[in-house]
């Protein structure tokens, strides 16, 4: 029987399922992207997958043909001789596949097998095994005539077991056979119930429910749900149906757990979610000390009693055992970060640092270690200029490494930093080893983003979010990815299938802002941020971009109000440019907090002579201006102050780098949050008028409006300096009026629909 490639478009996931079942039941083996697991790399997998495949079975609709990734699995198909093509609706195949021979199935609602079931199983026999690189050579000329003898007796006698397979197959589809007997069994690990004495260990018992977590993830007949989702449902375990709606599982694991002195009591039950009937359950009582023994022996039994046999299933990670009271810190430690707030995360490091203390020779409390100086640095939730922190992070994420060179935790701190291409590699093996963790994928999605990975990235933003349904960061980041590409609505169909799963109003309003912003709308931008301001205006302070949509339209006290963490960022988006010039002439500019921002400041005053010194004052680290902290904006607004100087050799430099930025950005139709198509043209609009081409420079300025750029509401093209030597041309001020005009029509419109709120 022959190995199939499924491709097709996630609007026909129904059908695909349908067809895929049908031909597994026929014989054949069947490859479809849900095959993959979460965490795993999906760019390598769908690779080998389709290199392997004997057909590729092709999936044509009026979404596929518009999928620049089904075209060119059908490609690959095509040009090695593979291809089976199917159309499912009345659209045409794109251009380079209507010469061949699509078997029409338009008429087919997807339930069942289609009626022509039996001409797809014979186009797929035709091509197993045909000559392929890789398949079997040819047998040697004398061995022809006994084949040619053995084929009239084995024939018929395979003819007619091809018939007993398609009806068999036949008659598991038309009895309505069970496509949860089929299903790969999805589980969700609840927090457990902490039971201690004073009920102050809940860190404990979610610390414990996570590792066995993590060990069930690594059983590959095993599909796991990742913490951030099944950790909303700890207080209504109960809910069977709203578990199984939101996740998609065929059973819960929940469980408690009591520490009294070095006394352990845990009990632990499976549930099957369709019944809520116990599968299994055990109580254990041990030493606390041996807690890592209790969490591996939970684990292994559950996988067992899920994937029926672990001759295939868990793999064993490495121990790193360390004293009871230690692990219980790195526990606590733990819970503390994912809190995600300044103060939690200041708490967690103190943590840590007793975890490292106490033993040295853990290797997951210098993981954990790094991780935070992560994300107390500027780059996330704190002030600390990442420059500073990384050189000793990275000691500690080299330290974990070679304490436990088999386990995931430094591997995964290592990959938070750069280079990226040291980042790719470093978190592609931590999802390895421990494939649990679902921040990890939303990690490596940075580094591949960083190199101009794009499609890759977008792959693992999805891969986070199968294991995460409802995790708003990881459906966010989708979600962001997808508005950035233009895909708005996708980035809808990804925002309604996480309310639908339950996800909460106030996450789906900050997306539906960001994707609105992305579209270029910004008072409905505006309009959503303030329906979160009223519910959980927590989240509108930890995501700083909403800052700057305020400021770009000119609401500065409100800007300032979301800014107010840092004093720079505060400066800026109330519209104080001079007086943070002034503080980054006395302060510096490398090794700060919010540096870009600074640099714009000055470029605002246009202070070319401040900016010519910082750019020559900038450290190693910084030589390559584009990978530093001010990134390639930065090194554009140091180009037109160079410019201006009469340094030609540095503006040549600096915007060599900007052009190859713009170009890895620019591959393939996926694009970054941070490098949409509008700003990567506006970028060119820079570079060409500081090399002086103002006719080509105006030309792609306009393309980046038309595409939904804008600048703040009062400075119009005057915020970007690049374009002052061509102030007095009609083009300039043409733009310029243009953007205003904009801008103060979006000012209105939101001014309006304040003025409506209040009314009512």
């Amino acid at each position: 029987m022959a190995s199939v490639f499924l491709s097709y478009s996630r609007e026909d996931a129904a059908k695909a399922k349908s067809l895929a079942t049908a031909l597994e039941h026929a014989g054949h083996q069947v490859w479809w992207d849900r095959h993959i697991r979460s965490g795993s790399e999906y760019s390598g997998a769908i690779e080998e997958a389709l290199n392997s495949a004997d057909a590729v079975l092709v999936l044509w609709s009026k979404a596929s043909v518009a999928s620049p990734w089904v075209r060119d699995e059908a490609a690959e198909g095509r040009d090695s001789g593979r291809l089976v093509p199917v159309v499912l609706d009345n659209c045409r195949p794109p251009i380079g596949f209507r010469q061949f021979q699509s078997m029409d199935l338009s008429g087919w609602s997807g339930r069942g097998a289609p009626k022509p079931v039996d001409e797809l199983l014979g186009a797929i026999a035709g091509k197993g095994g045909t000559g392929r690189p890789g398949s079997d050579p040819p047998p040697p000329a004398n061995a022809k005539r006994s084949a040619l003898l053995d084929s009239r007796i084995t024939r018929p006698l395979l003819a007619a077991f091809a018939a007993v397979v398609l009806l068999a197959g036949g008659w598991f589809y038309w009895t309505g056979y069970s496509d949860a007997a089929a299903e790969t069994p999805t589980i969700a690990v609840l927090p457990f119930a902490d039971l201690s004495p004073q009920r102050d260990k809940a860190y404990f018992a979610e610390g414990v429910a996570e590792e066995i977590l993590s060990v069930l993830a690594r059983d590959p007949g095993l599909k796991v749900i990742g913490r951030s989702s099944s950790r909303q449902f700890q207080d209504s375990s109960s809910d069977l149906q709203g578990i199984r709606k939101a996740l998609g599982v065929t059973h819960v694991l929940e469980g408690s757990a009591r520490t009294a002195g070095n006394e352990l009591r845990m009990s632990v039950r499976l549930i099957d979610a369709s019944d809520g009937s116990q599968v299994w359950a055990e109580d254990y009582q041990r030493q606390l000390s041996n807690i890592f023994a209790v969490q591996a022996e939970i684990g292994r039994a559950v996988a067992q009693r899920l994937s029926g046999s672990l001759s295939r299933g868990v793999r064993e990670a490495p121990e790193q055992t360390t004293a009871a009271d230690t692990y219980t810190l790195y526990l606590a430690a733990r819970a503390k970060m994912r809190e995600r707030t300044g103060p939690a995360l200041a708490q967690a490091m103190q943590l840590a640092r007793r975890v490292i203390a106490a033993d040295p020779n853990y290797a997951p409390g210098h993981a954990i270690y790094a991780e935070l100086l992560w994300l107390l640095s500027d780059r996330n939730y704190g002030t600390t200029p990442f420059e500073q922190v990384w050189p000793i992070a990275r000691r500690h994420a080299l330290r974990a490494i070679k304490l436990a060179p088999n386990r995931s935790e430094g591997y995964a701190a290592l990959g938070i930093g750069p280079p990226p291409e040291t980042a790719i590699a470093a978190m592609r093996k931590a999802i390895a080893l421990d494939p649990s963790r679902s921040e990890l994928p939303l990690w490596l999605a940075g580094a591949y983003f960083e190199v101009g990975r794009n499609r890759e990235a977008l792959e693992a933003h999805r891969a986070a979010v199968e294991r995460e349904p409802i995790w708003a960061i990881a459906v966010r980041n989708l979600a962001n990815v997808y508005a950035a590409s233009r895909n708005y609505e996708e980035a809808e169909r990804t925002v309604r299938a996480f309310e639908s799963r339950g996800g909460a109003p106030a996450h789906a309003a900050l997306m539906r802002s960001q994707i609105a912003w992305m579209r270029g709308d910004l008072s409905e931008a505006a309009r959503y941020a303030e329906v979160v301001a009223r519910s959980q205006p927590e989240l509108l302070t930890s995501i700083p971009q909403l800052a700057y949509l305020y400021h770009d339209l000119g609401f500065f006290d409100r800007a300032a109000e979301l800014a107010a963490s840092d004093a720079r960022r505060r400066l800026f988006v109330s519209g104080n440019y001079s007086a943070l010039a002034s503080r980054v002439r006395e302060e510096g500019l490398w090794g700060q907090s919010s540096a870009a921002l600074s640099l714009d400041a000055l470029a605002m005053v246009r202070d070319w002579s401040a900016i010519e010194a910082l750019y020559d004052a900038r450290p190693a680290s910084a030589r390559d201006v584009c990978k530093s902290q001010v990134g390639p904006l930065g090194a554009i607004q140091m180009a037109a102050a160079l410019n201006a100087r009469g340094r030609d050799q540095d503006v040549r430099l600096l915007l060599g780098c900007v052009k190859k930025r713009i170009a890895e950005q620019s591959r393939g139709p996926v694009r970054s949050f941070y490098y949409t198509e509008d700003y990567l043209a506006a970028m060119s609009a820079q570079v060409l008028a500081i090399e002086g081409n103002g006719q080509a420079a105006f030309r792609e300025m306009n393309r980046a409006l038309q595409l939904g750029f804008w600048t703040s509401h009062s400075t119009g093209l005057g915020f970007l300096a690049a374009f002052d030597p061509f102030r007095s041309t009609r083009e300039y001020r043409e733009i310029d009026e243009r953007i205003k005009r904009r801008m103060a029509i979006e000012r209105q419109q939101l001014l309006r629909q304040q003025h409506r709120v209040r009314a009512t």
